[in-house]
């Protein structure tokens, strides 16, 4: 499935977040960093590609992860330097900084990133499945940021993203196992996953 903000299911457990970001696209005046936590597989991927795909239209958008940032970083020499890309952005998305958490040079990098994009009023937002003040051992690094956690979907989220799927595959699912899958599953992608196992067994069946 495509990740949009229009097929982008809110509740409870992700609105501020969705909220935030939504506003990223249409205040154009003056922009703080905004930071978005919570386990891996409750939909954070999902929500900045999202807005990453809006934001192309007006910005010069740079959507990438961590593992990305570390590559370049350690690239990087006195002869040609790999971030760049980074800082001459317009709107920056870097997901999954946890994995700098021990890493001081790369978190230094980062910080002095971030400060970078606030004195140039320039938009950013990381993502993680841990909170700032864990991912950064820098003093005061959580300050700057907008911070917004999404938690494990509510019932509500779930039959919403069920109701969406079927009405996108023309597919109704079996009441019984849908009532299992709702009291079992506490993430998002994992829920995906098994509604597109559950529709291919439902085409094989239509087969034999």
């Amino acid at each position: 499935m495509e990740m949009t903000l229009e097929n982008f299911i809110v509740d409870n457990s992700n609105e501020k977040a969705y909220k935030a970001i939504k506003k990223l696209l249409k205040d154009r005046k003056e922009y703080l960093p905004i930071y978005i936590y919570g386990k891996i597989g409750l939909g954070k991927t999902h929500l900045v590609t999202g807005i990453a795909d809006k934001a192309m239209k007006n910005d010069n958008v740079l959507l990438a992860t961590c593992e990305n940032f570390i590559n370049d970083f350690m690239r990087t020499n006195g002869e040609k330097n790999y971030l760049g890309k980074y800082y001459n952005c317009e709107f920056l998305i870097l997901e999954d900084v946890q994995y700098i958490l021990n890493k001081k040079p790369i978190q230094k990098e980062i910080n002095k990133l971030v400060d970078d994009f606030i004195s140039k009023n320039k938009k950013i937002v990381l993502t993680s499945s841990l909170p700032p003040e864990i991912s950064f051992n820098i003093e005061g690094f959580s300050d700057n940021f907008l911070v917004y956690q999404i938690t494990i979907p509510t019932v509500k989220l779930k039959r919403g993203i069920i109701r969406m799927v079927e009405k996108e595959k023309d597919v109704v699912f079996d009441k019984e196992n849908l009532r299992k899958i709702i009291d079992e599953v506490d993430n998002v992608k994992t829920l995906y996953d098994i509604l597109k196992e559950e529709y291919k067994q439902i085409r094989f069946d239509t087969l034999i």
